[in-house]
């Protein structure tokens, strides 16, 4: 039996925040060359280490390791575990499928580490069905995106079955799962798993991006659009510029925003409608928005049969916050309101009840009646709405495309002019990528079409162009601002001013 090896092991931040955690599921994500798999195999060895002795003083624990597949097990996955236990002075690399390690080393206490690794590669949903008969301590997931989600639900099933108690007198103390990855697309299971869903005891620590959108950054991708190296990438000091220079520099934007910015990327024909004009890492806030009850809400509707409702707010400082969306298939817009928007409104924001505070825009053809009653907007003011036209009758596309732009192109006083919150899931969805245009097929393949594909996001965004359009208009900027001199102090209103608005 060995001593440890006395291995200096630094964690980054981001890292630090991941080893503290006690999760069941808990995993970190971000860019190439973030150190996470490094950080992953010195937690397999704290928790082997953290492990309650047995009767006989043994500190038992076996960990199944898992890629997509053998290949990538012994190029990167054990190539890194070796580097961080100290190669195989501890215990000898056997088998071939799966491969096998079991480490011995004594503790200071008197108490011994007995730690047992299953390398295994998995991939396919076929390959749940081979972790049944396994009998493990915990899981390590090494690059989670490529893992089918029916082999980690089984595996969520097997963790936490050996030690035993009848056996070796006691439990495993932190059966877990954990894991590593490159950002997925958004279609992923992961996304749904650990952004839409988190169910109890699921955690994902995400990584500062190692790079920035900036017009004068010095490196520049395929399309054009220039960054710069953020200073605040937490192994830049390890890596270099130059490492991330290289993965940037004439690379397509889609890839540099998952591998260098560590943003989840988007599986789409055409192209974004907003492009690189929305930064999701600067536009968007993954933390709850706080909502102020004196100031008013600003509505837009999209009508037809497919209605979409933005719901957003000026905060005290000027900045446009998208703070929620209700969306609905096959209900006409008094339908839409009965049963969705005013009680979701009664739920989650009861203090707005009359018209001076539920003001809006909505698309001008819905001043034609749809319903055989009246018109939409008519129908708003009967459940309590100030919403009028949007300004542009012609309803011309790229003019409100150009409403929106104009806020995701201010900065002011270093803050976004126009900031997405967590429960506009679809609208963040759509700048990602959903909301695109597709390009023409036949005689003139290849160039772009005139208008975005219509979804489900292009509803909710249509909606946002009538509210940034009918903001950039004036009249909801300036009765956001009336309303917060009334219920804000001056040192409210004098950041307004210096924000710009």
């Amino acid at each position: 039996m060995s001593e440890a090896l006395n291995i200096v092991y630094a964690p980054t931040p981001t890292l630090e925040r991941f080893h503290r955690s006690g999760a069941t599921v808990r995993g970190v994500m971000g860019h190439m060359g973030g150190g996470k798999t490094v950080g992953l195999c010195n937690e397999i060895k704290m928790l082997a280490q953290a492990q309650e002795p047995g009767r006989d003083k043994v500190r038992r624990n076996r960990w199944m390791f898992v890629r997509n597949t053998y290949g990538e097990l012994e190029k990167t996955t054990i190539k890194t575990w070796l580097e961080w236990v100290g190669g195989e002075a501890l215990g000898r690399l056997r088998g071939k499928f799966p491969i096998e390690q079991r480490l011995r080393w004594a503790m200071p206490d008197g108490t011994e580490v007995d730690l047992e690794c299953q390398f295994v590669a998995l991939d396919l949903d076929t390959d749940a069905g081979k972790l049944k008969s396994w009998e493990v301590t915990s899981y390590f997931f090494n690059e989670l995106s490529e893992i089918s989600y029916a082999v980690f639900k089984m595996a969520l099933r097997r963790i936490g079955r050996f030690p035993k108690s009848e056996v070796h007198g006691v439990m495993p103390t932190w059966p877990c799962i954990i894991w590593d990855s490159n950002p997925p697309d958004m279609d992923h299971w992961m996304y749904r798993a650990f952004e839409q869903r988190r169910p109890r005891g699921y955690e994902i620590h995400k990584q500062p991006p190692a790079a920035i959108i900036d017009p004068t950054g010095p490196y520049r991708s395929e399309e054009g659009t220039r960054y710069r190296i953020n200073p605040e990438c937490e192994t830049l000091r390890w890596l270099g510029e130059d490492y991330f220079a290289r993965m940037i520099e004439g690379q397509p934007d889609e890839e540099i925003k998952v591998y260098v910015l560590g943003e989840y990327g988007m599986v789409a024909s055409g192209l974004p409608v907003y492009g690189n004009t929305y930064n999701d890492a600067t536009h968007y806030s993954s933390e709850g928005m706080v909502v102020y009850e004196g100031l008013p809400l600003l509505f837009a509707f999209d009508f037809g049969l497919t209605p979409a409702c933005v719901i957003a707010q000026f905060s005290p400082a000027g900045q446009l916050r998208i703070i929620d969306e209700l969306y609905e298939e096959g209900l006409g817009i008094e339908e839409f309101l009965e049963q969705i928007v005013v009680p979701h409104l009664a739920q989650h924001y009861p203090w707005a009840t009359n018209r001076d505070q539920r003001k809006g825009w909505g698309d001008p053809a819905g001043r034609s009646s749809q319903t055989g009653k009246d018109d939409c907007f008519a129908i708003l003011r009967d459940h309590g709405f100030d919403v009028r036209p949007s300004p542009d009758l012609s309803n011309d596309f790229r003019t409100r495309k150009a409403a929106v732009e104009w806020f995701l192109g201010r900065s002011p006083s270093g803050r976004p002019a126009l900031l997405i919150g967590p429960k506009a899931h679809m609208i963040r969805q759509g700048f990602l990528g959903k909301y695109r245009i597709e390009r023409k097929k036949g005689l003139r393949e290849g160039e772009l079409k005139s208008e975005p594909v219509k979804n489900e996001h292009s509803h909710l965004h249509d909606a946002l162009q009538y509210l940034c359009l009918g903001i950039r208009g004036g009249a909801g900027r300036d009765d956001a601002k009336v309303r917060a001199r009334r219920v804000q102090s001056r040192r409210h209103s004098a950041a307004r001013t210096a924000a710009g608005f």
